[in-house]
């Protein structure tokens, strides 16, 4: 605008198509009564002979194809800055941004449940077979109407009509927006003997808001294994900021600068109420060579709108019971007390074992949601570090941090087994996991639960950062390097807050005691290449509950891959760059416990990349 005020915007628009494949349809309970028109006369006859009404089947259904899903997603992004100068001392800075996300899914080869039971119960009726209309005593009275049979014994080849009926897409909109304004004003207060006293002030509003629209389908529960509730919900935040550097000393002998640094951040959440966050540390600069640095400091993190709002959807999990004799029998001995008096108090009879049908009835079903009763984790953090830069190495500097955070209150999410086990090992039922399932009162049995997470963690992790720059000039060009390196000390979990719960993952595939990176670049004229040298140390998958008599592949080796990208200018706005990803095909680790998450190896191999930057 002039030499005083700059105007800023930028705009981004993004869209992109993803899809995926998953097993068929399947049952573990499909009931076939006796009078099905397809039954067999030699099983007719086995069942009239045992006086069986019924037989139940499991089926993995590939009749109605493999389950896939098609994703589209866009996301749209705007936002203008103003900054500038209010006098000599003092400057500003705003801006406001506003975005957005839109998701839509389709899920196709699934099933309304429904009416698969509709058609499986074929009968013959009036010479025809039709799927059965029952009265309330199981009599044949009729056909259902629109109804198409189907032969689930043997492999038929199924009507197109039955297909027809039983099949249906999924589908499910997700979304949210981001809206936020911030203003920050900086400048000098007061002249100290060893400088002025910096200060910036700030503000920012922010709002989030995220929903979900599952299709009528999902949201009446009624397709396979898929059910789950609309949710939106919003959360708006202010913050209010101040920060103060104050110079102490400045040209002296034994320190050419000594800063203390002040920072607290006021905090007001829609959703959990008011907090607060700060910061104190301290700068102390030795001379053009080694700077020393040290702060502590408290920070907040909030939990989001689908830790706190997400819909409760159907889950399903394995049946287990931390109260069933066989399970109290086979307890660690440093819980088995606590769970025998637990479930003592919960009123379960000693030697208690759930029924055989509840064992046999394939998965539990329960909810998986959010949990409006989460309130913000806290962290107290401590960073010491240095930096050093030699005056007899040009364009060389290394930088060394310890850090240690501790994180209490810390929001994990837990699933029905954990629930489970914790509410009973817990020191007495006073505990917040026993709330999220139910037991049947009569037979005591397990009839729900809900998976969510909760504020019941704590969480210890240190350990030290590197970083290293070097650059120099050749006849032959400019050569460049810079490492970075994480070395993890401690990394401690204790999700229930018992003491016997505490877990050290140290050195687990998760936490590695050593993780680095290092890029080296080369630059001549227009040309630029980069080398990134990716680094993670040997790791053991479980530090805590592995032992030899399970296996003897708890150990993982390190990983090493190489990453190329070059760049040629050959115009003053045109930029091609080519790149080679893995360029040297290295697979994952030959383990069968190091393929869970795609972040730490390379499932896909050697690839390549080409393109091109215009500048307009």
């Amino acid at each position: 605008m002039n030499d005083n005020h700059r105007l800023s915007f930028d705009t981004v628009y993004s869209r992109s198509s993803a899809f995926g494949q998953s097993t068929p349809v399947f049952w573990r309970s499909l009931k076939i009564r006796k009078d099905n028109a397809f039954i067999k006369q030699d099983l007719r006859d086995l069942m009239k002979e045992n006086s069986a009404e019924s037989i139940t089947m499991r089926r993995s259904s590939e009749d109605f194809g493999p389950r896939k899903y098609d994703q589209e997603r866009s996301t749209f992004r705007t936002s203008i800055g103003l900054d500038g100068y209010i006098d000599d001392n003092w400057s500003y800075s705003t801006y406001f941004q506003h975005g957005r996300l839109k998701q839509d899914t389709k899920w196709y080869g699934e099933v309304v449940e429904q009416n698969l039971y509709n058609s499986l119960d074929a009968v013959i009726y009036k010479g025809n077979v039709v799927c059965a209309d029952r009265n309330e005593a199981g009599e044949v009275v009729g056909a259902l109407s629109g109804c198409a049979p189907i032969n689930f014994l043997g492999n038929p080849q199924h009507s197109a009509e039955a297909i027809d009926y039983i099949s249906t897409v999924a589908t499910a909109e997700h979304g949210g927006t981001q809206t936020s304004f911030g203003a920050t004003v900086t400048g000098d207060v007061y002249e100290l003997p060893a400088g002025p006293i910096g200060t910036a002030f700030s503000f920012e509003w922010r709002r989030d808001s995220a929903y979900e629209e599952p299709g009528t389908g999902i949201r009446k529960g009624i397709i396979f294994g898929n059910s789950g509730l609309a949710y939106s919900g919003a959360i708006n935040v202010k913050e209010y900021a101040a920060e103060i550097i104050v110079p102490l000393v400045a040209d002296q002998a034994w320190a050419q600068e000594v800063n203390l640094e002040l920072a607290y951040r006021y905090m007001n959440y829609s959703s959990t109420g008011s907090d607060s966050a700060y910061k104190v540390g301290l700068t102390y600069e030795l001379n053009d060579e080694i700077r020393f640095r040290a702060t502590v400091a408290e920070s907040v993190r909030a939990p989001n709108i689908e830790e706190l709002y997400g819909a409760a959807s159907t889950q399903y999990v394995t049946r287990r019971d931390q109260c069933a004799a066989d399970k109290i029998q086979n307890t660690d001995d440093k819980y088995k007390a606590n769970v025998i008096k637990n479930c003592a108090a919960a009123g379960i009879p000693k030697g208690w074992m759930p029924s055989q049908e509840w064992q046999d009835s394939g998965s539990l079903e329960g909810k998986l949601g959010g949990n409006s009763k989460l309130f913000n984790e806290v962290s107290k953090d401590t960073i010491v570090g240095f930096v050093y830069t030699p005056t007899w190495l040009e364009g060389f500097d290394i930088t060394v941090d310890y850090w240690n955070f501790e994180i209490s209150d810390a929001i994990y999410f837990y699933n029905y087994r954990s629930m489970n086990e914790n509410c009973y090992r817990s020191d007495s039922l006073d505990n917040p996991f026993c709330q999220y399932f139910s037991r049947d009162a009569n037979t005591l049995e397990v009839n729900g639960y809900l998976e969510t997470s909760m504020n019941a963690a704590t969480e210890k992790k240190s350990g030290v950062d590197i970083e290293s720059v070097y650059d120099f000039e050749t006849s032959y060009g400019e050569f460049g390097f810079k490492l970075t390196a994480t070395y993890v000390e401690k990394y401690e979990v204790n999700q229930t807050g018992n003491a016997t719960d505490l877990l050290v993952n140290t050195g687990e595939q998760e936490h590695m005691r050593w993780r680095a990176r290092l890029n080296t670049s080369y630059e001549y004229g227009d040309f630029r290449a980069v080398l990134v040298t990716n680094y993670r140390h040997s790791a053991v998958d479980d530090r805590n509950g592995w032992n030899i008599e399970q296996h003897d592949y708890n150990e993982i080796p390190s990983y090493t891959t190489f990453d190329l990208s070059m760049n040629y200018r050959v115009l003053e706005n045109v930029d091609l760059r080519f790149g080679i990803q893995n360029m040297f095909d290295k697979t994952p680790p030959r383990h069968p416990l190091a393929f869970e998450d795609t972040n730490w190896y390379d499932p896909i191999g050697r690839r390549a990349t080409v393109g091109v930057n215009i500048k307009l």
